[in-house]
């Protein structure tokens, strides 16, 4: 499972999109950079992390393209027998 979501969504909505997604082992994927800085994401992302309990975000843009993410949040549940 992975969830699609932006640093344009509210604070409070990504710390619970972490915190679901935690519990179900999902990837959390987001599409690109805070103000094209890789300090300020990261700094930002583990506050985010720290805040919601644990779990983790991916940076992945082609993930974005790959399954044509349009609009946040989104999930795409990939079965077991996918080729990605």
């Amino acid at each position: 499972v992975m969830v699609f979501v932006s640093f344009s969504m509210p604070r409070q909505s990504l710390i619970a999109v972490l915190r679901d997604a935690n519990k179900i082992k999902a990837n959390v994927v987001m599409r690109g950079l805070i103000n094209n800085s890789f300090k300020e994401t990261f700094q930002t992302s583990g506050n985010l992390v720290k805040e919601a309990g644990g779990g983790g975000i991916e940076l992945n843009p082609l993930a974005f393209k790959r399954f044509q993410i349009a609009t946040v949040p989104a999930v795409v549940v990939i079965t077991p027998d996918h080729p990605c």
